[in-house]
C-alpha cells in the first residue's frame, strides 16, 4: 500500500496516527493475517512504540499520539471501524 503522507507527517498528526493504527488492525482482520503478523504488529511494533514514547525523554512530547494509539487499538478490539469518536 502506498500512502501520500510521509511517515514523519503521519507521526505528527494524532488523527492520521489514529487511523493508520486502527486501519492496519482492520487490514490484518480482513486479510485473515496469521497470528505471527498479529503478534508482530501488536507487540514488536505498537507496544514497543508506546513504551518508547512513554519512557524515552526525546519522545515524551508525543502524549497525544500515545493516547490516540491506545484508543485506536481499543476501538479495533471492540469493532469500532467508523469515524473516530474523540474522548
Amino acid at each position: 500500500i502506498w500512502h501520500k503522507i510521509t511517515p514523519e507527517r503521519r507521526a505528527d498528526s494524532p488523527l492520521v496516527h489514529y487511523y493508520m493504527t486502527r486501519n492496519r488492525l482492520l487490514f490484518l482482520k480482513t486479510t485473515k493475517a496469521s497470528w505471527k503478523a498479529w503478534l508482530h504488529t501488536l507487540f514488536a511494533e505498537y507496544l514497543r512504540t508506546l513504551i518508547s514514547w512513554s519512557v524515552r525523554r526525546k519522545w515524551q512530547h508525543r502524549q497525544e499520539q500515545r493516547q490516540v494509539m491506545v484508543q485506536a487499538i481499543g476501538d479495533a478490539w471492540f469493532g469500532r471501524w467508523g469515524r473516530r469518536v474523540s474522548g
